[in-house]
């Protein structure tokens, strides 16, 4: 404060800056410093995989064991368990696999999958040789010495849970015999890295910039996101091992593809395996997936690559087809069909899923976390509306080329050129089973000076009757290749029974989806009961048929309690077919209808919160375990439900049971499940029962068909269902028709005006 002391502190305040830049050095040293110990710490929380590689150098055998649910067999490892170091893991996993006589040689490795930004794990690999003393001993009954050439022989009989054994005592054995150091030559920390493939668009016009996986995967539209996501499933499959086993490979493929289909996962494993190891990569996997995703276009290149998968799929030791014929012929299109050859029913981004093995060892929340990956393009046709909004012309962008307007650039007319024909071709531009049936249902519904509206000609029944089986044909393929329940994303319109009310379905027409089904930014999930009671069951289902072959994603339709032979048979729809085609055709006509029955879905569930289904809830009877799975694990194609599955029986014959004074069960019930007297078939189900099946699988609501509504629905059970009906004077009476839209977190009912 003084003059002198300031000039006391003069000489130390001049080497101020010096000292703060000291300073500086050391608080970035020291910050640097304890990064590194949290990660040395946090790579030391995390590396918890100890595998044990015991061999025995005199019988040049590796000792391997058999995995928990019949895995196959591989190294023995387990977790660090609290306060043990490595070598002390090391040494009592040893122990329990080879008495106590096993000596550590060295550490092999240590894999640190840090990196990774999906899928992290740390493995301690040390290896260690059997002592002399307990050569002769027995060893446990799940373990097993296995030389190079039995090792082999494993991977050909898919024995093992992965190949690590084989390449690894391959290695040991060729340094052994160059008297070489067993880790030389080699690195101790091993970081696999994810190697993504850049998901390009596909160039027609310039094809050398791109390599046939880049070509494929970009047809996909497999970004980085959805490949990380690939690898964390397969990943989870196959831990600890990089290499994914048949055994795994069916688990992987469960939920993706039918039932049906069930016992062709060995066909395609044999299409996955491009290489004929018995085991796949990762990108083995993530090939052939692309290969089988819906969005994949079969034109050009990636189409090439497809056919390389099909062939594969249907090459057995029957066929003399050599691979290049095959592609030839294709080119050639000697064989027709095979766009729909090999294809999941839905996109790999909405099929993936972890192994319920590995969730409940490595729990993840983020892997299950909704993002969208859907990459936009744009649609090949310009549409032109009315003030109405109806359809008045369209115009394929194709078109104006040679027209010489502006409204397309020199580079965007050379791409048009060589772009593969997308799905909005295939319905506006070229003639299909599907346009056979809509123009023919457009002459019904017409009058002229030869008919009233709603009716058809005597004539008009022979080609009707060959459009109606050769559609039923075509799009029994379409919803053969669909899980029993399916998933179905907002915006969303859900319809109740329609039961042959055709004036309805075209009320709806032009209330909801004016524009066509394709223009409307909404899906439509049909409860069922299409047909039976009403007069116009056939013009009903073969419009919805239609609709449903040039939307097969944005037109869902269930099955209901009407859409079984026997019911069909007791109503109406069975003796309109007769009626309207004469005996021999109307029975062919009706049979070709219900075999598209006999593979419809039974449920769907909307922005996985909304359970859609036409009668009611199963009981826990017939559905103990988790609904989606266990719906889907029902038999496809399904004749006669009655007997073949309960659960679809209680799914489309089930009611509520609702009285507003009380929500007690009758005596007898069994978890809120009882006879359902009034139908002598299913069972009622009450609130509880309701709350207790939501609470199990996540669902807050269900909605349903089943009931006729006077004011077209009725919201019951603590309001968390709903009853929609969706025809209008129903037999002869007063009731209104309704649907519900889901869309924004609500449930939205809306009446119809059919008047």
């Amino acid at each position: 404060k003084t003059g002198n002391t300031f000039f006391h502190f003069r000489p130390f305040c001049d080497s101020w800056p010096a000292i703060v830049k000291v300073l500086e050095e050391v608080l970035i040293l020291v910050f640097v410093l304890l990064e590194v110990l949290f990660r040395v710490l946090l790579f030391l929380d995390e590396m918890k995989l100890v595998i044990c590689v015991i061999i025995d150098k005199e019988r040049d055998t590796i000792l391997l064991c058999e995995q928990q649910y019949n895995r196959g067999y591989w190294f023995p490892y387990d977790e660090l368990q609290a306060g043990e170091t490595r070598l002390l893991a090391a040494k009592r996993i040893a122990s329990k696999a080879c008495s106590n006589d096993c000596d550590i040689v060295t550490l092999l490795k240590i894999r640190c999958s840090d990196q990774l930004p999906c899928f992290q794990n740390f493995q301690t690999y040390y290896l260690l040789n059997r002592g002399k003393l307990t050569r002769n001993n027995s060893i446990n009954i799940n373990h097993i010495w296995m030389n190079l050439e039995r090792l082999k022989t494993a991977m050909i009989n898919r024995e093992l849970l992965g190949m690590e054994p084989f390449f690894q005592l391959k290695s040991i054995l060729e340094k052994q015999q160059l008297h070489e150091d067993y880790i030389s030559n080699s690195q101790i920390i091993e970081e696999p890295m994810l190697q993504l493939i850049e998901c390009k668009q596909p160039d027609q016009s310039n094809q050398t910039n791109a390599s046939p996986q880049e070509q494929l995967i970009g047809s996909a539209k497999f970004n980085a996101k959805l490949q990380e996501k690939i690898f964390k499933e397969f990943n989870s499959y196959t831990f600890p091992s990089e290499y994914m086993s048949y055994q795994a490979f069916c688990e992987a493929m469960d939920n993706k593809i039918l039932a049906s289909d069930k016992h062709k996962l060995q066909r395609y494993f044999r299409a996955f395996d491009s290489q004929q190891k018995s085991y796949l990569t990762y990108l083995d996997y993530l090939l052939g997936l692309a290969a089988m995703d819906p969005n994949t276009s079969h034109g050009g290149a990636p189409a090439e690559q497809r056919c390389r998968y099909i062939f594969r799929f249907y090459n057995t030791t029957d066929y003399k087809l050599q691979l290049t014929d095959f592609l030839n012929s294709v080119g050639q299109l000697k064989y027709r069909g095979t766009s729909v050859l090999f294809r999941l029913n839905s996109s790999v981004q909405d099929l993936l899923r972890v192994s319920k093995r590995y969730i409940e060892a490595k729990p993840d929340s983020s892997f299950d976390k909704s993002t969208s990956n859907h990459l936009y393009e744009i649609a090949d046709h310009c549409v032109t509306l009315k003030k109405s909004g109806t359809l008045a012309q369209v115009e394929s962008l194709r078109t104006m080329i040679n027209q010489n307007t502006d409204q397309l650039s020199y580079t965007t007319e050379n791409a048009l050129k060589s772009m593969p024909r997308s799905s909005s071709e295939e319905i506006f531009d070229r003639r299909t089973v599907a346009t056979d049936v809509q123009d023919s249902l457009r002459y019904f519904e017409k009058r002229d000076q030869t008919k009233e509206a709603l009716t058809w000609t005597p004539n008009s029944f022979a080609s009707l009757a060959k459009y109606v089986i050769n559609l039923c044909r075509e799009v029994r393929e379409v919803i053969k290749r669909e899980p029993r329940c399916l998933k179905v994303s907002p915006p969303c319109y859900i319809l109740g029974d329609i039961h042959g009310n055709y004036q309805d379905l075209v009320c709806f027409e032009k209330s909801l989806w004016r524009a066509t089904l394709l223009l409307t930014p909404a899906s439509f999930v049909f409860l069922g009961d299409f047909v039976d009671r009403g007069t116009h069951g056939l013009e009903v289902i073969i419009y919805l048929l239609a609709a449903k072959f040039q939307c097969p994603k944005k037109v869902i339709l269930l099955r209901g309690n009407h859409e079984i032979r026997k019911v069909q048979q007791m109503f109406s729809f069975y003796r309109e077919c007769i009626i309207k085609f004469g005996d021999s055709l109307g029975k062919e006509v009706w049979e070709a209808i219900n075999t598209v029955f006999d593979v419809l879905p039974l449920a769907a569930v909307i922005d996985e919160k909304i359970l859609c289904l036409h009668g009611g809830i199963p009981s826990s009877v017939n559905c103990s375990g988790d609904f989606i799975t266990t719906v889907n694990e029902i038999p496809n194609p399904l004749s006669d439900p009655e007997n073949e599955s309960p659960l679809a029986w209680e799914l489309m014959w089930n009611d509520p049971y609702s009285i507003d004074s009380t929500n007690q069960a009758p005596v007898g019930a069994t978890g809120g499940f009882f006879n359902n007297t009034r139908r002598s078939t299913g069972n009622f189900f009450t609130t509880e029962a309701l709350m207790t099946f939501l609470e199990k699988n996540s669902f807050s609501h269900v909605v349903r068909a089943h009931e006729v509504q006077q004011v077209g629905f009725k919201v019951q059970l603590n309001g968390r269902l709903l009853t929609v009906f969706s025809s209008s004077h129903y037999c002869g009476g007063t009731n209104e028709a309704a649907t519900v839209l889901c869309d924004s977190g609500k449930l939205r009912l809306i009446k119809l005006d059919t008047i």
